[in-house]
């Protein structure tokens, strides 16, 4: 996944829109939406193993990106879960102002 927003210097954040809290945002919120959105018995699961944005400490940068697979046991599931983190993907960088190109996950099996 890979979240767009418009890089900048550190010292004027307002000027920017910083990607790299929204995708810790959307990170965070893939394990709400997976404890939350499905039933235990007919688990899922998200990892995000990771996660990458710029290159400089007080540099803002254009894009940061995450490495998503979900692990799921039903078709039925796997459609729900795939629907759902494009739909959250997308309603969290609307939110802020960003993009998100969400291809689909690398789903197991």
């Amino acid at each position: 996944m890979t979240v767009r927003g418009e890089g900048g210097h550190g010292s004027q954040p307002h000027l920017a829109k910083d990607p790299v809290p929204v995708a810790c945002e959307m990170v965070v919120g893939l394990q709400t939406l997976v404890t939350r959105g499905f039933d235990v018995f007919d688990p899922v699961e998200a990892t995000v193993g990771r996660i990458e944005g710029g290159t400089l400490g007080n540099i803002i940068p254009d894009t940061a990106s995450f490495d998503l697979t979900l692990r799921i046991f039903s078709p039925e599931s796997r459609d729900k879960l795939v629907s759902d983190v494009r739909r959250f993907l997308r309603g969290v960088a609307d939110a802020h102002g960003l993009t998100v190109s969400s291809p689909r996950p690398r789903t197991i099996p």
